[in-house]
């Protein structure tokens, strides 16, 4: 499975890296790690919600992993429930 940082601060520049790296990793089982990621910004929420749909359609395995409770609350003011995203702990 392909591990994808999530940006830490979802500034512009961040952002067009964090989609390059979507794009290349098309098709394939995706595992976004968001550890390090400390807010979440309404373009981010539009590329995981793209990204999302995408990877649906091409049937591979799309998961965010090591959400802290701060960014899970960034996109719940944003209006957007990612838990259906977010890996299970086993």
């Amino acid at each position: 499975m392909k591990e994808i940082a999530l940006p830490d601060m979802p500034r512009l520049e961040s952002l067009a890296a964090f989609r390059a790296a979507l794009l290349e990793a098309r098709r394939q089982p995706v595992r976004l790690v968001a550890a390090n990621a400390s807010g979440a910004s309404a373009a981010l929420a539009q590329l995981l919600l793209a990204a999302k749909a995408q990877w649906d359609a091409d049937g591979a395995e799309f998961v965010v992993s090591s959400t802290s409770d701060a960014l899970m609350l960034h996109f719940k003011i944003l209006g957007l429930d990612i838990e259906n995203m977010v890996e299970k702990a086993i």
